[in-house]
């Protein structure tokens, strides 16, 4: 074990040493500039950031760092990087006790080189996103709770704290909940304890996730907003997985496709762009606009030429983000009332698609390419440069390290296309870490298509237990090939 944990250790430094010094903390992109308007807001002395568009685990648990890193405003982005490598960097020694304590040193290797080694993994650390803090807070909970349940000790008390660290993912991003609930239904599954004690352990599982959600909606959700909703686009992202995948809208489908189509064919002046300057305005549940130009909306009244017809946004504009969010609840459903076999079928394909991590419309690979940076040789040394792009706005990047990672990050994640026979291996084989690896992914992979088109930032929150089901399925396989030769 101590070999084991030697190896780990300088592996982990050699590659996320190469990853720091190759990627910084970067991206414009609107996800990461809310996520860090809300850090703003925390720092200086905002706590309440409750809005209806952006989840806020994240800046509440960064926050602090943010705060001690700007005392040193020239590294402070790198003190940040710092800290979000060094939680995600013990993912695999987690999983190293976890699967050791259950089977055996050698295959608990295997399977943290697995996860160690991950290129998608790797990369979301680098992030002002919460996926990275979600992934680690999930493994955290699950190393909690084998341990209590393989030495028996305190097991409800370590099952409130998994629920704690369960809630504050949720609180990151809320569609997780499915796999928190998804968790307590595994307890079901476990033989070494009695059922009530089984039944304990779903509701204060429940209860503990639940109650960090209580307190936030209390302390800072309604006192921000108004209202104890969490989010008011949900319907938005459902919708726009139904137009990518080509499942129509009429205005046959129900009364409220009817009401949608007619707001939509009203005109405005011009469309409602959400950019960073609207980032206060998502704590309103009504309208943005004022009585007098929510009454031109409604009874049309602008003039002008070529006035172009209202979207979803411009909806959010005039009518506000929670009604809107209403209308679009119910357009979604008469969508797939009406056309029920396609949005099954482009569901399941969705579904396989995460699977292997393959997705048509959006790049598994979120972190620039070497070939998309915009280089400035003129400040270059030892393969150090500045660039300049989408995602960076000068900052220094190796450009080696992001030209190894850029040339393998395909050819390795390959691997994730055994992910279906993994999954297969891990529900078969009577272990319930694996097992319930195995349906934690499934619960991502299986519900993720209904909120929204599939995109690796929303189903990387679970990246590790990709690697633990093929890291445990290849360890299996060495078992097996290598028992004849023992027996002989």
């Amino acid at each position: 074990m101590k070999r084991h944990i030697v190896i780990l250790l300088l592996l982990t430094l050699v590659v996320q040493s190469w990853m720091f010094v190759s990627y910084p903390m970067g991206g414009v992109d609107d996800n990461q500039s809310g996520q860090r308007f809300l850090i703003d807001r925390l720092v200086s002395g905002d706590l309440l950031i409750g809005n209806l568009r952006f989840n806020t685990g994240y800046p509440l648990v960064i926050a602090p760092v943010v705060a001690v890193s700007r005392m040193f405003p020239r590294i402070d982005d790198r003190i940040l990087l710092l800290v979000q490598v060094g939680f995600s960097a013990t993912i695999p020694f987690l999983v190293y006790d976890i699967i050791r304590r259950r089977r055996t040193p050698n295959e608990a290797f295997i399977v943290a080189l697995f996860v160690l080694l991950d290129p998608f993994g790797l990369q979301w650390s680098h992030f002002s996103l919460p996926e990275w803090l979600i992934a680690f807070l999930l493994v955290a909970a699950l190393w909690l709770l084998n341990y209590a349940l393989l030495t028996k000790r305190r097991l409800l008390l370590y099952t409130l704290l998994s629920g704690l660290l369960l809630g504050i993912a949720v609180l990151a991003r809320v569609n997780f909940a499915p796999v928190v609930a998804a968790l307590g239904l595994m307890f079901f599954a476990i033989t070494s304890i009695s059922f009530w004690k089984r039944f304990q352990m779903f509701f204060i599982l429940g209860v503990s996730s639940l109650a960090v959600l209580f307190l936030y909606l209390v302390l800072i959700q309604y006192p921000s907003t108004g209202t104890f909703r969490l989010s008011c686009i949900g319907s938005l992202s459902l919708n726009e997985g139904l137009d990518v995948n080509d499942i129509p809208l009429q205005a046959t489908d129900g009364p409220a496709s009817q009401e949608y189509l007619r707001l939509t064919s009203m005109s405005v002046p011009e469309h409602a762009l959400f950019l960073s300057d609207t980032y206060p305005r998502w704590s309103m549940s009504g309208a943005w606009a004022s009585p007098e130009e929510q009454a031109l909306f409604l009874e049309q009244g602008f003039t002008g030429e070529n006035l172009p017809f209202a979207n979803r946004f411009d909806l959010i504009y005039y009518m506000g983000a929670c009604p809107t969010d209403d209308l679009l609840r119910d357009v979604y459903f008469e969508r797939i009332r009406r056309y029920p076999l396609e949005w099954l079928s482009r569901g399941l394909k969705d579904t396989l698609l995460i699977l292997i991590q393959s997705t048509e419309e959006n790049p598994t690979l979120y972190l620039p390419t070497y070939d998309s940076l915009v280089r400035n040789t003129n400040e270059s040394f030892l393969g150090f440069e500045r660039v300049e792009g989408d995602f960076y706005t000068g900052q220094w990047v190796w450009t080696p390290g992001i030209w190894l990672y850029s040339t393998i990050f395909h050819i390795w994640n390959a691997i994730k296309w055994l992910t279906p026979i993994a999954l297969v291996w891990a529900l078969l084989s009577r272990n319930w870490f694996y097992a319930t690896c195995a349906v934690l992914l499934l619960a991502v992979a299986g519900i993720m298509p209904l909120m929204k088109a599939p995109e690796a930032r929303l189903y990387s929150q679970v990246y590790p237990l990709w690697t633990i089901l093929l890291g445990g399925m290849l360890a299996s396989f060495i078992k097996w090939a290598r028992k004849p030769r023992l027996q002989q």
